[in-house]
């Protein structure tokens, strides 16, 4: 909607004698709009990660999307396209948190917490998967024995 619709909301907020400012306006909005598409995904995978007590990655998906990414992309786009960069610079900082998010997913797929795979034989059998209705849970509590 944001794509399609662009013209009609900037023309809400800026009057028909500026035109050049609606027009770049209207290219503006319509870039950084797309950023949204990466956003959900990228605080969803944070949001998981805090639930599974997993702060650190949680951590770095949080403080890369919200400052290191945004800071180095303001940087590096301002540099290569002047202004423009400032409205490219969301997108490029979301499409790398989401690039850092997958590979954190895969870093982390069938591991506890604690850093033990779930289907490994020296967990005791309250850290292993339990089923309710189908559904799997992973209790956090995680006893090793050697």
């Amino acid at each position: 909607a944001c794509f399609t619709l662009a013209r009609g909301i900037v023309d809400i907020f800026i009057g028909p004698e500026l035109q050049a400012l609606r027009d770049s306006s209207v290219t503006a909005f319509r870039i950084f709009a797309a950023s949204f598409l990466l956003v959900g995904f990228n605080i969803a995978v944070s949001g998981y990660f805090t639930s599974v007590e997993r702060a650190a990655e949680a951590l770095v998906i949080s403080a890369g999307r919200g400052l290191v990414l945004m800071a180095g992309c303001l940087i590096v786009m301002t540099g290569i396209f002047g202004g423009a960069g400032i409205w490219w610079s969301p997108l490029v900082s979301e499409t790398a948190c989401l690039a850092v998010t997958g590979l954190l997913l895969l870093i982390t797929a069938g591991r506890t917490p604690s850093g033990i795979k779930k289907n490994d034989s020296r967990c005791s059998e309250r850290q292993k998967v339990l089923s309710d209705n189908g559904q799997h849970f992973l209790l956090s509590q995680t006893e090793f024995h050697a």
